[in-house]
C-alpha cells in the first residue's frame, strides 16, 4: 500500500531483516512490489486490490481466495494492511492457508496506542477513519489485533514497536518507541490451537 515515502522505506527495510534468500514470498498487499528492491528470495509473488505493478495479481483479499495452492509459501507479508480491509478474519485464515507449516506471517500495522494517536484518535477518529485520502475502514489496538490472530490459529513469536521516524528509529537510545513508536512489527507461526482471547506471549 503506498504511504509516506520515509516512513515506508524504513518499514520495508525492517520487514526484509525477516525474510532469507531461501524464501518463497508472498506479498498481499504489494501495490508496486517496492519491498523487492530490499528483499532478494528464491520466488517472490504479490497481490493487491488495485495494482501499480504488471506483476501483482489483482485480488480483494477481504472476499476473494488467493490464486495459490495450501502450503505454499514460507512467508506471506502483510504489510499497513489490515486496516484497509473489510474483512481481515478471512484474509488471515487465506494467509494462513497458502502458508508452509514450517512459514512464518509478517504483519505490519499502525500503532494507536501511542501518546500521539490517542490523542489524534480522541479527537479524529470519525474524520480520519472517512477521509478518502486513507481509505482506513477500521483501525486496531495491539489487543484487537492479537484477538484476530488467535482467532485465525496463529501463535505469536516477535513482538516488536518500531519508531519510522528518522530520529526515533536512528536515535534508540532516546527510548522514543514506546512513547511515539508509529508501527508494530509482529511475526507469527502457525498454530493448532484457536484462542478467543489472546495475549502476547501466550502458548
Amino acid at each position: 500500500m503506498p504511504g509516506n515515502r520515509t516512513s515506508r522505506l524504513i518499514r520495508l527495510k525492517d520487514i526484509s531483516k525477516e525474510v532469507r534468500a531461501t524464501d518463497i514470498v508472498l506479498d498481499i498487499g504489494a501495490y508496486d512490489c517496492a519491498l523487492l528492491k530490499y528483499v532478494h528470495p528464491k520466488e517472490y509473488h504479490g497481490v493487491d486490490l488495485t495494482p501499480l505493478d504488471s506483476r501483482v495479481i489483482p485480488v480483494d483479499v477481504s472476499y476473494e481466495k488467493l490464486p495459490f495452492k495450501d502450503k505454499t509459501f514460507d512467508k506471506v507479508i502483510m504489510s499497513m494492511l489490515l486496516s484497509h480491509l473489510d474483512n481481515p478474519i478471512f484474509a488471515l485464515k487465506e494467509a494462513r492457508r497458502v502458508l508452509r507449516d514450517s512459514g512464518n506471517l509478517i504483519l505490519v500495522f499502525s500503532n494507536i496506542e501511542t501518546v500521539n494517536k490517542v490523542l489524534q484518535g480522541l479527537l479524529f477518529r470519525k474524520k480520519f477513519l472517512h477521509n478518502p485520502n486513507y481509505s482506513y475502514i477500521q483501525v486496531f489496538g495491539t489487543q484487537e489485533i492479537g484477538s484476530i490472530l488467535g482467532r485465525t490459529a496463529f501463535k505469536v513469536i516477535k513482538f516488536e514497536k518500531r519508531c519510522a521516524e528518522l530520529f526515533g528509529h536512528h536515535l534508540p537510545f532516546l527510548n522514543w518507541t514506546n512513547l511515539f513508536s508509529e508501527y508494530i512489527l509482529i511475526v507469527a507461526e502457525k498454530s493448532e490451537i484457536h484462542f478467543e482471547k489472546w495475549e502476547y506471549g501466550q502458548k
